[in-house]
């Protein structure tokens, strides 16, 4: 009875540890890719200057826990709420690596600063009835342009 409980311990003991060494393998960790904003907190309402009937202003953004071999970040908002269902509120890419946040405001300009290129400059929240989710989505890219992580932030607005 013995020599079966320590074999299944022994089992158990080696799974766990195969199932932590394939994850550093891969390169996770506890450590996770962060997107926030200091305007508004995951799932909470945005700031009236960032609606398109209040300003029309971009928020802040930050992140941090950036992948090892990230050279470039593409950000985009969108909204997948019915009659919206999918209305992109913000495209940009070829923000450059080093970048660790976006201001307020960013000029709605196509070219921007360190070759940031906007395909769509931020357009503010409009929903046409009710309360509205805004998902940012921050993709890390490689040097192929490979996903390397993707961090999110949703902002509601009415």
């Amino acid at each position: 009875m013995l020599k079966k409980i320590s074999i299944f311990y022994l089992v158990i003991l080696l799974g766990c540890s195969g199932m932590v060494f394939a994850a550093e393998k891969q390169g996770l960790s506890d450590v996770k890719f962060t997107l926030s904003s200091s305007a508004f907190k995951n799932n909470t309402m945005m700031p009236p200057y960032c609606s398109s009937r209040g300003g029309n202003k971009s928020p802040a953004l930050q992140w941090s826990n950036v992948p090892e071999g990230t050279v470039s970040f593409s950000l985009y908002c969108v909204d997948n709420d019915p009659p919206a269902n999918g209305y992109i509120h913000w495209d940009i890419t070829n923000i450059p690596g080093f970048y660790t946040a976006l201001p307020k405001g960013i000029p709605a300009e196509k070219n921007w600063q360190d070759g940031i290129v906007q395909k769509t400059t931020w357009c503010g929240p409009f929903p046409p009835n009710g309360v509205h989710h805004y998902n940012f989505v921050l993709e890390a890219k490689d040097a192929k342009g490979k996903t390397l992580a993707t961090a999110k932030l949703i902002g509601l607005s009415d």
